[in-house]
Formats: C-alpha cells, structure tokens, sequence
C-alpha cells in the first residue's frame, strides 16, 4: 500500500496551536531538555526525530502532562497547559499514542475501544469520577450503549469490521498499533502525539499505519506531532522535521532540507530508506 504525501497539503500560516517556549527538564542534574522552543500550526504534520537519549520523548511527556518542565512553558490553542495533570490536558484536545500498547489484550477489539469511548463520553458530559471499570460494564447503560455503537462505527469505517469481537491479544502487533491509534481517536483530538507509532513492525505494518494516520489526517484535519525513528517513513509524511540533540533544537525545516544538513548527519545516522 503507497503511503499519502500529505507534504503538499500545507496549511496555512497562522498563529501556533501548540508552542513550546524555552522548555527545560532536569533529572537530579541530568539534562533531559535544554531549552525546547518548538511551534506546531493548526493543521500541520511535525516530525521529531533525533538519536537515543535525545529528548524526544520527553518533550512528548511535558506536553501531554506526565513529565513538569523545570523552566519554560507550554501553550496550547492560547492556554498554559505546562503543569496540568494528563487527563486535565487530554479534555482540552490533546490525545497521546504511546510507544508500548496499552491495550486490554483479553477484551475485544471492541470491547477496547468501546473502553475509550465511555470514558471520553463521561468526561465530557461531567459524569462523577468512577473506575473504568465500573462506568463501563455495572454504571451509566445509556453511556455503555452509546459508546458502543460509536466504537462499532469507527472500527468498521477503518478497516476492522471482521475483527470486533476478536480478542485484542490475538491480533498482529501491526494490528495492534492500529487499534491503539483508533482508541485515541474515539473522541478526535485538535493535536495528536505519535510516539514512535511503527516501534515493532514489519515494514508492510508500517505502511499499513502511515496509510491509517494519513487517511484520519485527511478526514479530520488534526495537528500531529510524531516521534519516529523510520526515516524515510517520516519524511513522506511530515510537513516539517524538527531534530533534536542532547536536548537541543539542532535543525527544522522541510523534510528534503533536513535530510541533507551536515549537522543533522552528524549527530544522526540515518537514512531516508527504513531501518
């Protein structure tokens, strides 16, 4: 399957709907960010990439909450988020995929995303505060039927209508990612962050989720930001490459610009071609 080049779907300039300012985290003295300044556009596909113990993830962690910057800050669509708890920032619009899948391996295909949906329901109709658990299979019916029926539609215009009551854990680890993408769309976010979204799969399965992301994309209209350590992957389907190194901005700018700046091969060995 040929991936989408969404490179030539460029939006429009405007005012940031993400904007890291200065951004720093500390370990016990350990550098983890130097001072991130680092902007996404309604709309626009960013790729971050760099080498291990770089930064990128957690720079994904200060934005989706779970780590605190020790200097800096981050907007969002106009609003400091930087120190707001994961769920607080996810209520505003920003959904995150992670690298590991988090998925209930032996609940059904719709059974997890059904999970998502009733908690994404409940948060924004301010149901009280309950286990998934509980809120999903004794409480709240009418939000239990709901969710179903809206993760029943999502699967099948995506590709899985054969394989809703298939057990998540039976599934190929491509597969997998892909229902892990889908859950974090059971609400469509404004900002969505892929951490290393083909970690762990064939190149076929990267293809097969690169299609997924740029289809959604296309849909819906959703700033990205994703992380990824397969090149050629990322290029074909990024607007713009920010490259970080020992928690540094080293280089941004179109993916071809980027692919030939001298520092950039330097401090990151790689290629356009898979790995």
């Amino acid at each position: 399957m040929a991936m989408m080049d969404l490179s030539r779907d460029r939006p429009a300039t405007g005012e940031a709907l993400l904007d890291c300012r200065d951004v720093q985290v500390s370990f016990d003295g350990v550098i983890a960010l130097a001072g991130i300044d680092l902007s996404i556009a309604p709309g626009e596909v960013l790729g971050v990439i760099g080498p291990n113990g770089s930064g990128k993830t957690s720079l994904v962690n200060v934005i989706s909450g779970y780590y605190r910057p020790t200097g800096g800050g981050v907007t969002f669509a106009g609003q400091r988020i930087d120190g707001l708890r994961p769920q607080q920032i996810r209520a505003l619009g920003i959904a995150r995929v992670f690298q590991n899948l988090r998925l209930f391996d032996n609940l059904t295909v719709v059974e997890n995303v059904e999970v998502a949906m009733a908690v994404d329901l409940a948060r924004t109709r301010g149901v009280a505060q309950a286990s998934v658990g509980a809120m999903v299979w004794r409480r709240q019916r009418r939000l239990r039927r709901e969710a179903r029926l809206k993760a029943v539609r999502l699967l099948e215009d995506n590709g899985f209508a054969g394989h809703l009551d298939t057990k998540a854990g039976s599934l190929s680890y491509g597969q997998r990612k892909e229902i892990e993408l889908l859950r974090a769309l059971a609400d469509p976010p404004q900002l969505l962050l892929l951490d290393e979204p083909t970690s762990g799969v064939s190149r076929a399965e990267a293809e097969q989720v690169g299609e997924r992301i740029a289809l959604w994309r296309e849909r819906t209209g959703c700033t990205l930001l994703i992380v990824e350590h397969r090149l050629g992957w990322l290029f074909d389907l990024a607007e713009r490459i920010v490259v970080l190194n020992s928690g540094s901005v080293i280089a941004e700018g179109l993916p071809e610009v980027v692919a030939n700046d001298p520092e950039v091969r330097t401090a990151y060995v790689g290629t356009r071609d898979d790995h």
